[in-house]
């Protein structure tokens, strides 16, 4: 099967995967978000933000490794991978038992501590399939996984579901991790034929650490910047408008949280393979792609935030509406400079994110210090600004070291931005008011849809044709369904 037919079917795989797990997670949350306060939901974000802050310390990169990795004795490399992932996550996981308590003792809160080992246990196993899953991702073969992932994924949810039901409270967020997590781990292991040896091959080790350490430097202070503004609300504010806080920014990133995994899956391989002198115009044409969708779908969603939050959450969670506004213009950023790291890595240059990260992240917890003076609409404030400074920064990069002019990005994007802005006008204007929430959500999506299509048909026409070529070029068998619905002839 050739790369670009590899390529599509990994991408519908995944696409099925993350969509399903989206719309999964949105009513497992319906029910939660009205047995829950926010207060849990704090709780939970500060507990996850500990495990995935130390985590990162230790067990970053090897999967990158395994995916980049060339050489011909790279099973002999798999096995050695393993070994020195289950050492780090041994010791990363003492260092959790042991220091979590202070972590309890800084939020205030003693159920922090058992919420901790909870998810330790879904996170020691998760990392026995680091090896398994960068397998199934170097060969693009992801059928297996995404169908035991899919399972699994189900299980946890409707769990969730079913432990609030009986009344566990809090705790029925992270009693099915606890409980099917291992045993997803066991059988993605069974599913990729991989069963490590004794033997430990220690000289792959220093390679594996050389190429890790970048990116495990720069995926802590990505974290420091992804979590340190929940660190920073839970002390500064309350759990309470943490809770808020980690409602709009789940909502505005829902979007993005499917696409992404889909990018970080595909984009380190596929670039990773294509000669140097074709990065570039693989690389726009994923920015294309990408913006092509999430500029509509997540100004669509600041068009109607509100009846979202009130059908899907319940009115006790109103006041996530204007955060969910402010963080949905970043996490329009966010997806569109996904693939960079991607670059970097492929281009044998992970130190890059690193320093970059190095710089950024003191001025990112900063600008959530200074916010938190103006409550937490303050914070969400300067995250955006923040974060939509910083994706312009790794976006330059990016062009220098592909070597090509910015401008050739911001050129891509003003067609979706200009037809997306004129969709969202249209449905403020005849869908603002005291129309029943479902209707208002069913129909201002259709409407807004239409009206983006259309813009892009008669204003930008070339720009519409250049997309519909992409796609087709992944999948070729859409090309008739393509012309017949945007009524244009496609070469």
């Amino acid at each position: 099967m050739s790369i670009k037919r590899k390529i599509g079917k990994a991408a519908f795989l995944l696409v099925f995967r993350k969509s399903w797990n989206s719309i999964l997670n949105l009513l497992v949350m319906m029910y939660l978000a009205r047995e829950l306060d926010p207060t849990s939901f704090g709780l939970l974000a500060i507990s996850s933000v500990f495990i995935n802050i130390i985590s990162n310390l230790a067990v970053s990169g090897i999967g990158e490794y395994i995916i980049y990795y060339k050489k011909e004795d790279r099973i002999e490399m798999y096995h050695s991978a393993f070994w020195l992932n289950l050492l780090l996550t041994v010791l990363v996981c003492v260092v959790i038992i042991f220091t979590v308590p202070l972590w309890s003792n800084f939020y205030h809160d003693e159920r922090i501590v058992n919420l901790v080992y909870f998810l330790l246990i879904g996170f020691f196993a998760e990392m026995q399939s680091v090896v398994p899953i960068s397998i199934f991702r170097k060969s693009m073969e992801f059928q297996k996984m995404i169908f035991l992932q899919t399972i699994f994924n189900t299980l946890i949810g409707f769990s969730k579901v079913g432990f609030a039901f009986f009344g566990f409270g809090i705790y029925s967020l992270v009693f099915p991790i606890a409980i099917f997590q291992p045993i997803l781990a066991i059988a993605i292991m069974i599913a990729s034929g991989f069963r490590p040896r004794l033997h430990f091959d220690l000289h792959f080790w220093k390679p594996i650490v050389a190429y890790t350490r970048h990116i495990i430097g720069g995926r802590v202070l990505t974290r420091l910047v992804n979590e340190g503004d929940n660190i920073l609300v839970g002390k500064l504010l309350s759990l309470q408008e943490l809770g808020y806080y980690t409602l709009a920014f789940q909502l505005s990133n829902i979007f993005t949280n499917t696409l992404l995994p889909i990018i970080s899956t595909l984009s380190l391989p596929v670039f990773s393979n294509t000669p140097e002198q074709q990065l570039k115009d693989n690389y726009l044409k994923m920015i294309n792609l990408i913006s092509s969708v999430s500029i509509p779908v997540l100004l669509l969603l600041v068009a109607i935030s509100e009846p979202v939050i009130v059908f899907f959450y319940g009115a006790q969670w109103m006041p996530a509406v204007v955060l969910l506004q402010i963080l949905c213009l970043f996490t329009i950023f966010r997806s569109i400079t996904s693939p960079t790291s991607a670059i970097f890595s492929a281009l044998g240059k992970p130190e890059i994110g690193f320093y970059y990260s190095l710089i950024f992240t003191p001025f990112f917890l900063l600008s959530v210090w200074l916010g938190s003076y103006w409550g937490i609409v303050g914070v969400c404030v300067c995250v955006t600004a923040m974060r939509i400074s910083g994706g312009q920064v790794t976006l330059y990069i990016s062009s220098r070291l592909l070597k090509f002019n910015i401008l050739e990005i911001y050129k891509i994007l003003s067609p979706y931005i200009i037809s997306s802005l004129i969709s969202s006008i249209v449905i403020y204007l005849l869908f603002g008011g005291i129309l029943p929430l479902w209707f208002t959500l069913l129909y201002s999506t259709i409407l807004f849809v239409l009206v983006y299509v259309i813009s892009l048909r008669f204003l930008f026409k070339r720009s519409l044709i250049d997309l519909a070529n992409m796609i087709i070029g992944i999948v070729p068998s859409l090309r008739k369904a393509i012309s017949k619905i945007l009524f244009i002839q496609i070469a």
